[in-house]
Parts: C-alpha cells; structure tokens; sequence
C-alpha cells in the first residue's frame, strides 16, 4: 500500500504523534512525500522553534523511509488546477497531485482534504 504524507502528518508525528501515522510510518509500505510539503515542514518548525530545532527536526524526518518527490511540470499544472478547485494552499495542492501521480491514499489530519475524490484520505 502507498502513502503521500502531507506535512501535517509529519507535523503530528513529531509533536507525539497520531497512533495511525505513526503505524504507517513504521509500517513497509511505500511512503512518498512532495518536497514542496518537506520544505512546509521546515518552515513550520522554524516558526514555531528556530532554526536549530527545525534543523534537527529535518535531519530526523528526511532519513525516514520516505521517497521524496520533486514536483516536474505535470505535477506543478495539476497543483494549479487542484489549488483552483479546493481553494487550498499550494502546499495541500502539491500534496494531492503528487499523491495522484503516484497513485497513493494521502495521510493528513488537515481538514481542508475534507471534499477531496480523486484519492483516498487517511486520517490521522
């Protein structure tokens, strides 16, 4: 089974962390994440921390094992086309179209995936 991780999976993750994102986390199935929603993750923790405690969060998450996806043209027009249709931020648009590129459920807890059909979400 394969998983797009949106940063608010992360996020939760490092906060403690959600029982089921931590189940697919340490679970074997494919996990990938855009690098649009890595560098989310950075930002938030800078914010939130400082630089030294995202850097280190950084460092942790990045050596999961996650595939980190770069978006190519195609994800960044399909990005386009679901930030106009869900009005979301461009980083949850970045995670869906990676996720349907990659044909995988999208792991969050972010609300704004509520009306989402293109792929299955996973909540956590």
């Amino acid at each position: 089974m394969k998983h797009c991780l949106d940063s608010y999976a992360i996020i939760s993750l490092i906060q403690g962390g959600d029982a089921e994102v931590k189940r697919i986390i340490s679970g074997k199935g494919q996990k990938v994440m855009s690098t649009v929603n890595a560098a989310e993750v950075y930002n938030i923790i800078l914010r939130r921390r400082g630089e030294e405690h995202a850097d280190e969060k950084f460092t942790w998450f990045t050596k999961l094992n996650i595939e980190f996806m770069p978006p190519d043209v195609e994800i960044a027009r399909e990005a386009g086309r679901f930030k106009m249709k869900y009005s979301f931020a461009l980083g949850d648009a970045f995670c869906l179209a990676t996720a349907v590129s990659a044909e995988c459920k999208i792991v969050t807890g972010d609300s704004e995936f509520g009306d989402v059909s293109e792929v299955e979400i996973v909540w956590g």
